[in-house]
C-alpha cells in the first residue's frame, strides 16, 4: 500500500515533474508546496516555501510521516482514497496542522514515481495549494443554504401540523353537540394525531439524529429481509418485486436498521409509483472494488424532469399523500454512511434509485 500527503490543483505541471525529473523534484518558491515521499509516506524533499504556509522548516519535515500531520477525520477518508489510486494522478482534499497548532485546508495532486529501468514505484511528489478561503466561502454558503431550508422546514412544518390540529379542533367542537358519531371522530381525530406525530419523528431523525450503531453487515441479507416485510403489501397491489442479487456476498460497515429504513422507504416509494400490475426490480451488485450498487428500478408513473431536482426537499412530494421528509431522511442517512443516492426517471415509464455505498471486504 502506497501512502502520499499534501494537496494541489495543477495537474499539469505535476504530470510535467513526474515524467521528466522522476527522481530529482525540482522545488521552486512559487505559491504551490512541493514534497517527495517516500512509499511509507515520509517526507523526503520538501520546497523552501512550506515554512511560510506551515511553520514548518524542510528540516522539521525530513523522514517525518505525513500522516501525523493530517486531521484525524480526514486521514481515514485519505487512506481509502489512494487505495483506490492505480496509474493516474489525482487530486484530494483534507486539513494539515500548522506549527502553532492550527489545521490549513489543502488541495492536492499526487503522481507515483517509477523507477526508470525495473518501472516498480519508488516514490511520490505531491504538490501543495493552500485552499482554507474557498473552503471558508463554501462554508458561508452552506450556512446560508441550511437558513434558507429552516425557513423552508418552519413554514412546512406551520402548514403540514395546522391542518390536522384545525381538523382536531373541529371534530373536538363536534364532540360537544353530537355524541352519536363520537366512535367515528375519535377515528378520524386519531389519524390526524397520528400524522403528527409522523412528521414529528421524521423532524427528529433530521434534527438529532440517534447515535449510529456501525457493524459489518450482508448487504444482500438487509435487502432480503426489506423485501420480505414489503412481499404481502406488494401482493395486494398485485406487484411482483423481482431480485437480481449477486452470488458474492458483498458488506457494508453500516447501521443496519438505518440502512433498512431507507430501502423500506424506497421500496414503498417504488410500490406506491404503481397503480396496479407492475414489476420493481431489485438489483444488488459490485460496481468496483470499493463500491456496492443497490438498485431499485419500478414501471411506475415516473417523475417529470423539472421536479427531479426538488426531491429530498422539506414537505415537497410528487405522491398524493405524504410530507417528503421521508425522502429527505434516506438522503440523510445514507450520508452519514459515506454513501450517495441518485435519481433516474422518465413520466410514464418509470424510476431507479441508485444507492452507493462503501464496499467493505469482511
Amino acid at each position: 500500500m502506497i501512502y502520499v500527503s499534501f494537496t494541489t490543483d495543477d495537474q499539469e505541471r505535476t504530470k510535467s515533474v513526474s515524467e521528466n525529473t522522476p527522481h530529482d523534484l525540482v522545488l521552486d518558491q512559487n505559491i504551490d508546496v512541493k514534497c517527495r515521499f517516500s512509499l511509507e509516506g515520509t517526507y523526503l524533499q520538501v520546497s523552501p516555501n512550506c515554512e511560510y504556509l506551515l511553520g514548518y522548516t524542510e528540516q522539521e519535515l525530513i523522514d517525518q510521516n505525513y500522516q501525523d500531520f493530517i486531521h484525524p477525520v480526514d486521514l481515514k477518508k485519505l487512506h481509502m482514497q489512494l487505495e483506490k489510486m492505480n496509474d493516474s494522478i489525482e487530486t484530494f482534499s483534507f486539513r494539515i496542522q500548522h506549527k502553532d497548532g492550527h489545521y490549513i485546508w489543502m488541495e492536492t495532486t499526487v503522481a507515483f514515481i517509477p523507477h526508470p529501468e525495473t518501472k516498480q514505484y519508488v516514490e511520490a511528489i505531491a504538490v501543495a495549494r493552500d485552499i482554507s478561503h474557498r473552503k471558508k466561502t463554501e462554508q458561508h454558503m452552506m450556512e446560508s443554504e441550511k437558513l434558507s431550508v429552516t425557513g423552508q422546514l418552519a413554514a412546512g412544518i406551520a402548514h403540514e401540523i395546522r391542518n390536522p390540529l384545525t381538523s382536531l379542533k373541529g371534530f373536538l367542537q363536534l364532540l360537544k353537540m353530537d355524541n352519536d358519531h363520537r366512535d367515528d371522530f375519535f377515528k378520524i381525530m386519531e389519524a390526524e394525531l397520528t400524522k403528527i406525530e409522523t412528521i414529528s419523528n421524521e423532524l427528529m431523525v433530521l434534527a438529532k439524529p440517534k447515535q449510529t450503531d456501525f457493524k459489518f453487515h450482508r448487504l444482500q441479507s438487509l435487502l432480503e429481509h426489506v423485501i420480505m416485510l414489503l412481499d404481502s403489501e406488494a401482493f395486494r397491489h398485485s406487484i411482483q418485486i423481482e431480485q437480481e442479487l449477486t452470488e458474492e456476498s458483498l458488506y457494508v460497515y453500516c447501521d443496519d436498521t438505518k440502512c433498512k429504513q431507507v430501502f423500506l422507504n424506497i421500496l414503498k416509494n417504488a410500490i406506491e409509483a404503481i397503480e396496479q400490475d407492475g414489476k420493481i426490480n431489485v438489483k444488488v451488485f459490485k460496481e468496483d472494488e470499493h463500491t456496492a450498487v443497490i438498485e431499485v428500478k419500478d414501471n411506475g408513473c415516473g417523475i417529470p424532469k423539472h421536479l427531479l431536482k426538488k426531491l429530498g426537499s422539506p414537505f415537497f412530494t410528487t405522491k398524493k399523500t405524504g410530507n417528503g421528509l421521508g425522502l429527505m431522511v434516506c438522503y440523510k442517512i445514507i450520508e452519514q454512511q459515506n454513501g450517495s443516492i441518485s435519481i433516474e426517471s422518465e413520466p410514464n415509464e418509470g424510476s431507479t434509485f441508485t444507492i452507493r455505498l462503501p464496499l467493505y471486504m469482511a
